[in-house]
């Protein structure tokens, strides 16, 4: 789950390796190709600056899914 620090907006996604997924992050030219997505479009709009990876516990993510 990534959160933007300034409206509070969450994105929550799947991987199937944490490593890639941060790489592609923090890697502007992954944003501009992926600009139909929501975390890509918000990233290039706000500046990955303003986005947080706050830890999960198992507890959270329960609480999320029924949410959800």
């Amino acid at each position: 789950m990534i959160v933007n620090k300034l409206n509070g907006k969450c994105y929550v996604g799947s991987t199937r390796s944490i490593k890639v997924r941060l790489y592609n992050y923090f890697n502007l030219t992954h944003h501009i190709s992926q600009k139909g997505r929501p975390i890509s479009s918000a990233i290039l709009k706000y500046g990955l600056v303003n986005f947080a990876v706050p830890p999960l516990s198992p507890r959270s993510c329960q609480r999320r899914r029924r949410v959800l």
